[in-house]
């Protein structure tokens, strides 16, 4: 299905206990967190572009106009994803194919502003197992920061995305 997202001062597009949903020529654009998928699994996403902070947004939210599109200590954030699969029979992960990332770096005063990210709220038992797929999938990043495990280390204790081969 064909979607549309931009600037949203939360999530662009929330996906939460979805199964089988294809996200196909999408595009999100200056979304504090473009795709949030919570509990969701057999999820596609194809030939889609993720902007994080554009430069029109930089431009329209500096004082006295608009509020920022990161306020406080919320990062920018192209993929917000799971780290376990929900047991619903129907495992499959998430599957990327001709995606791009664009403009994470460029958000400078959007502290951890990253491409992809994992779900911070959800604790299991520490293993990631999210099946997860990419092909053609691109990240263009200034910082060399693309993935942030690190945020699965410390608020989940899943330990084994770092070791993963990405």
């Amino acid at each position: 299905m064909l979607f549309r997202s931009y600037k949203n001062t939360e999530r662009g597009f929330y996906l939460q206990w979805s199964h089988q949903a294809i996200i196909i020529n999408g595009l999100f654009v200056d979304n504090q967190v473009g795709i949030f998928a919570r509990f969701s699994d057999n999820l596609t996403i194809t030939n889609t572009a993720v902007k994080g902070q554009t430069n029109v947004t930089r431009a329209l939210t500096r004082p006295p106009f608009l509020r920022k599109l990161c306020p406080s200590t919320k990062p920018v954030i192209g993929l917000q994803m799971n780290t376990y699969i929900n047991d619903s029979g129907d495992t499959k992960g998430l599957t990327m194919r001709n995606v791009s990332f664009t403009d994470f770096d460029s958000s400078a005063d959007c502290i951890g502003s990253v491409a992809i990210s994992f779900n911070p709220y959800d604790k299991r038992d520490g293993h990631f197992d999210y099946i997860t797929s990419f092909k053609n999938v691109s990240i263009s990043d200034t910082r060399n920061r693309s993935i942030n495990a690190c945020d699965a280390q410390q608020n989940l204790g899943t330990d084994e995305i770092g070791r993963a081969h990405v």
